[in-house]
């Protein structure tokens, strides 16, 4: 909302009546969208099972794909959590908690209490719920190599992973939201029972939520922020190759500062006011992204493994 831009306008010297117009109208939602967004994501899901189910050996990349669009239905359950999906507020919540939260394990009303803390407290290492992902970043270069081995075979912060989403389950927000999440997960057991999908079930939501679904996520908080000096404002856009974007990124997720700077403006509209900024906005301008995400001394592994 202008509300927001307006906080933030003196910060991107966006201070004057044209541009904040203009981010305010990037502003704007609609009910339809969110929901194209969505169903797209589940569309992609079912392709990959289905080029599987078709191709066996295709497996491998079956299994990144969907551990991309459970990714990406996580970024729309950000999105939910800041009200920028639908404008409808009922519905907002409606397809965040049932679509999008209950099947990746997670509290909506949770993460929406932690997740505006963040952004109230970005960078501070005491207040920031988050600051336990990149918190130690960078890390000396030494420990590169332990850190990915573990990120890729699954090992890394698994206690914490699994506490995560756990505590959904075992210290619910309310008993409300703990009945509706069992309802859900009945409803989805009877639907699999009926249909004999266990092994389905297995190979194509269980495999890739605990392998390619955590590792992207990981992967993502070595990119989205740094107590490292050499990082203003604590997050970079990272503007990569778009297949890598694609499975790392979903819905405009590179593009984090912008994000801080404008939290309304929902993940579509992202790169169009990416794009307005750059062309109005010289402190923005100056601000320099993560081109590269592997190679290079100022690429994501670069910065955050320093020697």
């Amino acid at each position: 909302n202008e509300t927001t831009v307006r906080g933030r306008a003196e910060f991107m010297r966006l201070d004057t009546p044209e541009i904040r117009a203009q981010i305010h109208q990037l502003s704007k939602l609609d009910n339809f969208r969110g929901l194209i967004r969505l169903g797209g994501n589940y569309a992609v899901w079912i392709l990959a099972v289905i080029v599987a189910i078709r191709y066996p050996y295709l497996y491998p990349l079956s299994l990144i794909v969907i551990g991309s669009r459970l990714r990406a239905i996580e970024n729309l359950m950000h999105e939910t959590a800041h009200f920028t999906m639908f404008k409808n507020r009922f519905l907002n919540d409606a397809i965040g908690i049932w679509l999008t939260a209950f099947p990746l394990h997670i509290s909506l009303a949770d993460y929406r209490e932690g997740h505006k803390i963040h952004h109230l407290h970005l960078g501070d290492e005491k207040r920031d719920p988050d600051s336990d992902k990149y918190g130690d970043l960078p890390l000396p270069a030494d420990r590169m190599v332990w850190r990915l081995l573990a990120i890729f075979t699954g090992t890394y912060a698994l206690k914490e992973n699994i506490a995560y989403f756990t505590t959904p389950y075992l210290k619910p927000h309310s008993p409300r939201e703990l009945s509706m999440r069992l309802g859900f997960w009945a409803i989805c057991f009877t639907l699999i029972g009926l249909t004999n999908s266990w092994w389905g079930f297995f190979w194509f939501y269980l495999v890739p939520f605990c392998t390619s679904f955590r590792t992207i996520r990981q992967l993502v908080d070595l990119s989205e922020h740094h107590l490292s000096p050499t990082v203003e404002h604590h997050t970079r856009n990272v503007l990569i190759h778009p297949v890598l974007k694609f499975v790392i990124y979903p819905h405009a997720d590179n593009i984090h500062l912008l994000h801080h700077i404008c939290p309304s403006i929902p993940g579509n509209a992202l790169p169009k006011a990416h794009e307005l900024l750059l062309a109005s906005s010289l402190e923005y301008s100056k601000i320099p992204p993560f081109n590269t995400y592997f190679v290079g001394e100022e690429s994501v592994f670069g910065t955050a493994f320093k020697d």
